[in-house]
């Protein structure tokens, strides 16, 4: 294959995608969901006119020896700017392939068998799936070596709960971590504990923290927070919203820095007179992988001068992701 084939919006252009998702086998019952499918396009079609249009929508899909198929339909085409490259391999355009929710879809057909690709997010996550797909269709098998292409394998099948491809950054916050900080300049200790899984089929992360500061007249001052963390649909951006036991709501614009995350956060305020404390206005809180967990640290600076530590804690996992 030497070119991308395009497809117009037609009936048998949407039943080659419904064909496509279905890999070429579908039972009955499937079919007036199509129907309607195609008559909210404006395309009505008789019983046999139909069947007919998924017969010779199934020839198209089965016409070649092997054939990759990317979809080009409703979220798969606005996650821009992630259009296929077109030197790595040829390719058919096609309408909505179905896993709306994993956008971008392709599918790699060599034979009867077929392999499905989802949520590549860059230029180069593309080229590894189109790099498989011109190897599995060179070698008339998909039981080649998938590379890179390995991380956006798409069971439909089993793959249900598979996590947003956006958030593989913040997957080692999930789970339950305990640890002790530590403050830069003062001998004084904390204790922390976050609780933190999946929400919504792998599409956000739930944490759920407490955190323990020793008071100076013996008691302790213990705050509940709660964030979700999650993706924008079209950008993948990340951001976070935390409610907290003031009743407060905050919202946080997350960006990754190597293999950690960072966010500008609110100063400190939970010990009171503390000098380096009380000059800072701006803060901003890391949290980076560690064999162990990982590990949250807060600096803190002055409306112009540089960041400096605040404070850090280790948190250790104690158990697995729910």
């Amino acid at each position: 294959m030497t070119t991308v084939r395009e497809v117009e919006m037609t009936g048998e252009n949407l039943l080659l995608a419904f064909v496509i998702k279905w890999q070429g086998d579908w039972s009955d019952d499937k079919v007036p969901n199509r129907r309607r499918w195609l008559e909210n396009n404006g395309i009505s079609l008789t019983d046999d006119e139909l069947a007919a249009a998924l017969a010779r929508a199934r020839e198209r899909f089965f016409e070649r020896p092997a054939e990759v198929f990317v979809c080009r339909s409703g979220p798969c085409r606005e996650r821009a700017p992630i259009t296929p490259p077109e030197d790595v391999c040829a390719y058919t355009r096609t309408e909505c392939q179905g896993p709306c929710k994993h956008a971008p879809v392709a599918t790699v057909r060599v034979g009867d068998r077929c392999e499905v690709f989802a949520e590549m997010r860059s230029g180069e996550d593309w080229r590894a799936v189109l790099d498989f797909g011109r190897r599995a269709v060179a070698a008339g098998t998909l039981l080649v070596d998938p590379g890179a292409a390995q991380a956006f394998r798409y069971d439909p099948v089993h793959d249900g709960e598979r996590i947003s491809a956006a958030l593989r950054p913040a997957e080692f916050l999930v789970g339950v971590f305990r640890g002790n900080g530590e403050y830069a300049d003062r001998a004084a200790t904390f204790q922390k504990e976050v609780l933190s899984g999946w929400e919504a089929g792998g599409r956000f992360i739930s944490m759920r923290m407490s955190a323990t500061y020793p008071l100076d007249d013996g008691r302790r001052d213990v705050h509940h927070v709660l964030v979700v963390l999650g993706a924008d649909s079209v950008s993948d951006a990340l951001s976070a919203r935390a409610y907290t036991d003031g009743g407060f709501v905050f919202e946080y614009h997350v960006e990754p820095e190597g293999d950690a995350l960072i966010f500008a956060d609110r100063v400190p305020g939970h010990v009171e007179g503390c000098s380096v404390e009380r000059s800072a206005t701006r803060a901003r809180k890391r949290l980076r992988p560690t064999p162990y967990g990982y590990e949250e640290t807060i600096e803190i600076a002055d409306d112009e001068g540089p960041f400096r530590p605040y404070s850090s804690v280790a948190m250790r996992r104690v158990a697995q992701a729910r």
